[in-house]
């Protein structure tokens, strides 16, 4: 269908009128789908739905216990040493508030946080349903046709989840806010300097929770300094204050974050010294086009002093902190790379999926669609006009985050709300033209609900069907029973005190050695120090788990669990695919060693597979014997 460009368009309103009533909606229709998953967590009281939750808890919890608040490091886990974290208090404050404010209601801390644990997900959703209508709102003609494309992006509903008590919600609400900033800045806007002070602000914020917001960071500046070049407002004054604002809350986090005496760590996945660099070298670059852009009336000498400026602050950054453009995980040691990072799913390039197809069109087709939606919009209005309209600004944000997806799926989640303006403009592309047939009012209304739906879910649909095609019923039953290993079926065993004994050693908790990906909702469940957990700092942790799990000689693996005292070793098929030969194997296959005393588990947990073993140190027997 050829779609005519209409003569003219009524400018598009942007009063809170219209964005809000459809925020609104799209607000309740979250609370109402995550209702159903929220009350079944909460109903098992210590469950979660991912890894990290548990960790991010745990944490909390450790917090107001001891109120150490510079005290980093987690002890029960790594044991008996401890593990050093990378992430920050930002969002601990956050549950900790929430905590206390249902305290009353529920009788004790731990049941508070762990119902707030469980509502914070979907209320950055929440959050981020009127945070993303503000953004869009001078690009998209009508909010409903954002809020349709949005309910249809899987990587949003995901991370968004009830039971997700993580820093994804937070990360992306601040480069959204940021985004709608740019939006207006690219159309002329400046906002007496709120909107400068507004991205600055919630940029450095999400910086403060996780250094990869400065992606963020660094599109908005390239926006704004694109508008600059170009001699359009707002000039670099708004750029300045803009950086001072970040400048000042990444301070002010390492102010907090930090003992003074501590201030000039340098990290780079955690806020410090170089994130607090990136801020004041661009603070830096933006003083300097300020002080010479009223002599600077051409193109390319505004394109000369700009080369110059900031290729003089990003060397002076650079020979500060060579490892900053290696990212967050420059300083990760590489040994984990082989036996752990390279076998994470949110590390791996989207198209390794090789055996998922489905969930490649399913992250990929909407960005084929928008990518079809800018060449309509763009085609409508002329180049120039589409980047004066403020799409360009967003098609930059999206098209950053798609590369950076196929790279790392991890990168995926901040591409939908940029991916839906352009799918929500061919939404009403394909309306238009359609109220321009010749046929019925009835017709004409079924042709639009099926452009919406085909615009909308075609890619979703065609993702579903791929993958069920590819997945007979006997490969989903044995997927099914691989996907077992849930806390919720070891954990009542591991409270046993009959079960699994005391601890040795003078010891005032048992030790348990257990599948990486398992150990975090040990700790938050169970009253155990664990070894290995999935977070790149612990790297003796994991190293040792791995020891022990792939030892070929038994003489390795019991000198790490004789060398931290480990009490317990817990193995599950699901988690331990170690080769033929290791320890896990030959365990999980019957094997058994004199040194390792089986215990009985509850048919739960041996209907997924667990098998439970004692350590027994030297001078300790077995009660089999």
């Amino acid at each position: 269908m050829t779609m005519p460009r209409p003569a003219a368009q009524a400018p598009i309103r942007r009063g809170p009128g219209t964005w809000l009533v459809p925020a609104s909606l799209y607000a309740l229709l979250i609370l109402l789908i995550y209702g159903v998953f929220g009350f079944q967590l909460l109903s098992d009281g210590r469950s979660l739905l991912e890894v990290d939750g548990y960790m991010r808890l745990e944490r909390v919890l450790q917090l107001h216990a001891t109120g150490g608040w510079w005290d980093s490091t987690l002890h029960d886990s790594n044991a008996p040493f401890g593990e050093d974290q990378h992430w920050t208090r930002l969002l601990d404050v956050l549950l900790l508030l929430g905590a206390w404010a249902l305290q009353p209601l529920t009788g004790s801390f731990s049941a508070a946080l762990h119902w707030w644990g469980v509502a914070i997900a979907p209320l950055f959703h929440v959050a981020l349903a009127f945070a993303g209508c503000w953004a869009m709102a001078p690009v998209v003609r009508r909010q409903g046709h954002l809020v349709l494309a949005l309910l249809a992006q899987p990587t949003l509903w995901g991370y968004m989840m009830p039971g997700r008590p993580d820093h994804h919600g937070l990360l992306l609400l601040v480069a959204i806010l940021a985004l709608g900033v740019m939006v207006r800045t690219s159309r002329g806007e400046e906002g007496r300097g709120g909107l400068a002070v507004l991205s600055g602000g919630a940029l450095g914020l999400g910086i403060w929770a996780a250094p990869e917001v400065l992606v963020a960071a660094a599109i908005a500046n390239v926006v704004f300094g694109l508008g600059w070049l170009l001699g359009q407002r707002p000039g670099a004054r708004f750029g300045a204050m803009h950086a001072l604002a970040m400048t000042a809350v990444i301070a002010l986090a390492i102010a907090v974050e930090y003992p003074p005496a501590a201030w000039s760590t340098i990290a780079y996945d955690k806020v410090s010294l170089p994130q607090l660099g990136c801020a004041m070298a661009t603070l830096a670059a933006w003083a300097g086009l300020w002080l010479v852009e009223a002599r600077l009336f051409s193109g390319p000498a505004r394109t000369a002093v700009a080369v110059l400026v900031v290729g003089a602050c990003g060397a002076g950054l650079l020979a500060l902190f060579p490892q900053l453009a290696a990212g967050p995980l420059a300083s990760v040691d590489s040994r984990l790379w082989d036996v752990w990072l390279a076998q994470v799913r949110e590390m791996r390039p989207l198209l390794s999926y090789d055996d998922e197809g489905g969930k490649i069109i399913l992250f990929l087709g909407p960005v084929a669609v928008a990518a079809l939606g800018v060449a309509l919009a763009i085609r409508e209005k002329g180049l120039a006009g589409w980047c004066r309209s403020g799409e360009a600004a967003v098609a930059l944000f999206a098209a950053v985050y798609v590369v950076l997806g196929l790279m790392q799926v991890r990168w995926t989640v901040y591409q939908g709300f940029a991916l839906a303006q352009p799918i929500a403009g061919l939404v009403g592309l394909a309306e238009r033209g359609i109220d321009r047939w010749r046929v019925s009012d009835a017709l004409r209304s079924v042709a639009r609900v099926g452009a919406i739906v085909l615009i909308v879910l075609g890619t979703d649909i065609a993702s579903l069907v791929l993958q069920a095609g590819a997945q007979g019923l006997e490969t989903q039953r044995m997927k099914g029973q691989l996907a077992a290993c849930t806390p919720t079926a070891i954990t009542p065993a591991l409270n046993d005190a009959a079960l699994v004994g005391a601890p040795t050693g003078g010891d005032t908790k048992l030790t348990i050695l257990a599948p990486m990906n398992l150990s975090p909702a040990l700790v938050y469940r169970t009253d155990m120090r664990v070894i290995g957990t999935p977070y790149h700092r612990n790297v003796d942790g994991i190293l040792d788990t791995n020891t022990v799990y792939r030892a070929t000689d038994d003489a390795a693996a019991r000198a790490v669990l004789d060398r931290r005292r480990v009490d317990l070793l817990l193995l599950c098929p699901r988690m331990n695919g170690e080769a033929d030969g290791t320890l896990a194997h030959d365990l999980l296959s019957g094997g058994s060693r004199s040194w390792l005393a089986p215990l009985a588990l509850p048919p739960a947990a041996e209907k997924q597979g667990f098998r439970l073993y004692r350590v027994l140190h030297q001078g300790t027997r077995s009660s089999t014997e």
